[in-house]
């Protein structure tokens, strides 16, 4: 993808492993992070600190979301009532 004639200027990947990736391939064209190509990924690994210069990274607070899931799941039983979905929202 960052050999194509029209290669991105920008690759958000799934993970700071992945992302780890994009900047050996980057290294390996000679091109500069950030000059030449920007980089984020999501967990807020360790990896997103070693990296230089060290990675956009989205932290995914997944205790919490678990928390939270588990108590709506408990409320939705204790009360024998239908969870509907609405965008964002939920009632």
């Amino acid at each position: 993808m960052l050999t194509l004639p029209d290669a991105p200027s920008a690759i958000v990947c799934d993970s700071d492993m992945l992302a780890a990736g994009v900047y050996k391939a980057a290294y390996a064209l000679h091109l500069s992070i950030p000059n030449d190509l920007s980089v984020a990924g999501f967990d807020d690994s360790l990896v997103s600190r070693i990296l230089v210069p060290e990675l956009t990274t989205v932290a995914i607070p997944t205790d919490t979301l678990g928390e939270q899931t588990i108590a709506l799941l408990l409320s939705v039983l204790e009360n024998k009532q239908a969870l509907h979905f609405d965008a964002l929202h939920y009632h």
